[in-house]
């Protein structure tokens, strides 16, 4: 790396995290493309704590690493974010969900069964097994009083822990998929998806990714950040109190989808990866 480096055969380096930024020496162009953002990782984690002396020790490793990833930020030419965050500085370039879009180029069955909801986020991490967890609890039971035949579909790439296992074999019409070979066909099966989350950071993909299989998300404020527009358009709704989520779920349950197609069109010209190409493009010509 060091001899790459000092060739200067290079026009950018591109660090897709900031972390993978940390041991480079000072070089002229340095990009870092910020996804999971440290602060709001670490509240996250400090959030989902369970003991005093938990949150204690992750404040301190916070305001201990917080200098580092500010000085990674400090050193770089240019600091690419995948969602807007009010920064004169830095530029947004959004996430797409790239297999469905490089894998997945043609239109898949969308014959949805009406009694079914998807969620899908990896149960090893805290903020996706705080929020399914939630939904089971408050949204759930609510659902199923209105329909007991409806299901919900829960996929993750990794086993939850055993308190959410017994969650969810508790409540009922539950079936939980552990690390699927695509989920481009699950799209297709299920009506809507559910998006429950309240913390952590990133680029929240599985929104973008459920909208590009032209699914409505139903989800939480927390949840959309980066996605203001297609709130606006319709094909995300966000509840503003708990008695609300059964209630708009109920409803998309039984609507007809067939208006919003034109919304999910223009959402996949806009995250295509051509698109995408060329938001990178003109942020580069910019230096």
């Amino acid at each position: 790396m060091n001899e790459f480096l000092r060739g200067k055969d290079y026009r950018w380096i591109i660090a897709r995290y900031a972390s993978a930024a940390r041991d480079l020496p000072s070089v002229p162009n340095l990009i870092v493309d910020v996804d999971d953002e440290y602060p709001e990782v670490m509240a996250s984690k400090i959030q989902a704590a369970k003991s005093s002396w938990k949150k204690l020790r992750l404040t301190q490793i916070y305001f201990f690493n917080v200098f580092y990833y500010r000085s990674i930020l400090a050193k770089s030419k240019m600091r690419v974010f995948v969602k807007f965050n009010n920064r004169s500085d830095s530029y947004v370039l959004p996430n797409i969900p790239f297999q469905s879009v490089m894998l997945f180029e043609k239109d898949g069955v969308y014959n949805p069964d009406s009694k079914k909801l998807l969620y899908i986020g990896k149960l090893s991490y805290s903020p996706n097994t705080m929020g399914i967890v939630w939904f089971l609890k408050n949204v759930w039971p609510k659902l199923l009083q209105f329909d007991s035949v409806l299901s919900l579909t829960i996929v993750s790439s990794t086993y939850p822990e055993s308190e959410l296992e017994q969650i969810i074999q508790k409540v009922g019409n539950v079936n939980l998929m552990i690390n699927p070979s695509e989920v481009e066909s699950l799209y297709g099966k299920h009506k809507l998806v559910v998006n429950p989350v309240f913390s952590g950071g990133g680029s929240n993909i599985k929104v973008s990714e459920a909208l590009w299989n032209r699914r409505k998300v139903i989800s939480s404020e927390f949840g959309i950040r980066g996605f203001e527009k297609w709130r606006e358009k319709g094909i995300i709704l966000v509840p503003e109190a708990t008695s609300q989520w059964p209630e708009i779920i109920r409803k998309q349950l039984c609507s007809d989808s067939s208006s919003d197609s034109e919304d999910f069109d223009l959402f996949r010209a806009e995250n295509s990866w051509e698109a995408w190409e060329e938001k990178l493009k003109r942020i580069l010509d910019v230096y």
